[in-house]
């Protein structure tokens, strides 16, 4: 049976999410795809874009 405290959901700092954003839409054309640098760093990509969508309407 699988323990549930290992399915918890992760928990990402703002400062974290912040850095990562940044880093996306500072260097989209040279990696080429936002999602391959959320998975890069363990975050689901649909989260990820929430998190730039969300930056961009100034809620972050």
């Amino acid at each position: 049976m699988t323990d549930l405290k290992s399915l918890s959901r992760q928990r990402y700092t703002p400062k974290f999410k912040f850095r990562l954003v940044r880093v996306a839409l500072k260097t989209v054309e040279k990696i080429g795809s936002v999602a391959a640098l959320a998975r890069e760093h363990n975050v689901n990509d649909i989260l990820f874009f929430k998190w730039i969508r969300l930056w961009k309407m100034g809620d972050v």
